[in-house]
């Protein structure tokens, strides 16, 4: 009987975790099919690509949208996430809040810029292509992060934010082209998907533990305790060359 009772007890435990996965996935996944329609209504001049998995300099990578259009290639990663959403460009980690319970997130911006370097790389035959990284974070009902370099907004403002590009750049049969030359090079392929889905986890929790330790996980350089505008924080040691930052 007691061994039933712990074989039960697993069951339980494993259930729970399925479906808090399956809830984690349908929400990024609704998240995205919001953007999506959101992008498809931007007009006839805008070519809108999702879910790319193209070579990067680390690997293969995953994008949520690429748009192609006359006025630029913007390079859009979404994040479904509710509650207040605080944090800075350069660091590590995000803040979530939802009733006063906090949360720590990735950095979308450092995973958009690898997203960036890959479009660029694969439309190199083009020359310098003027590309723009967008974060999106949707559901979120307050957004308060300090990223001069880097777009990141609430899902009400894409179609503003990409309509403020007007001038023409590339004709529509060159975006055709360029579009055509993302989708040759992305991958269909599951096996090689959720290869890269694993190492994506595992580069988190090196990461991490990195971080914990007192290691910069950019550079290898020393984390130490600083002083900033917005409180305390750890910064590399390296600093300027090395800008990483990790909230305590």
């Amino acid at each position: 009987m007691f061994l039933l009772f712990i074989i039960v007890c697993i069951l339980a435990l494993l259930l729970v975790l399925l479906v808090k996965n399956i809830k984690w996935f349908s929400r990024g996944a609704a998240g995205e099919r919001t953007v999506s329609e959101k992008l498809h209504n931007l007009g006839e001049h805008y070519v809108v690509i999702e879910d790319l998995l193209i070579p990067s300099a680390h690997g293969d990578t995953q994008i949520d949208h690429v748009v192609v259009s006359p006025f630029g290639i913007f390079v859009i990663e979404t994040k479904c996430w509710s509650g207040w959403i605080t944090g800075g460009e350069n660091s590590s980690q995000w803040t979530q809040t939802i009733y006063k319970e906090k949360y720590e997130k990735p950095n979308p911006i450092f995973q958009n810029k690898v997203h960036v370097e890959a479009v660029k790389s694969a439309l190199k035959q083009y020359g310098e292509v003027l590309t723009v990284p967008i974060v999106v974070v949707v559901d979120c009902e307050r957004l308060k992060v300090n990223a001069p370099n880097h777009t990141v907004i609430m899902l009400y403002s894409l179609k503003e934010e990409i309509l403020k590009y007007h001038k023409i750049i590339y004709t529509d049969e060159q975006c055709e082209s360029m579009a055509l030359s993302l989708r040759e090079l992305s991958s269909d392929d599951k096996e090689r998907r959720e290869e890269h889905i694993q190492k994506v986890r595992a580069y988190q929790v090196v990461t991490q533990a990195k971080v914990k330790n007192g290691i910069c996980p950019r550079c290898g350089g020393e984390l130490v305790l600083r002083n900033g505008r917005y409180g305390r924080f750890y910064g590399c040691t390296n600093y300027p060359i090395c800008k990483f930052i990790s909230k305590i």
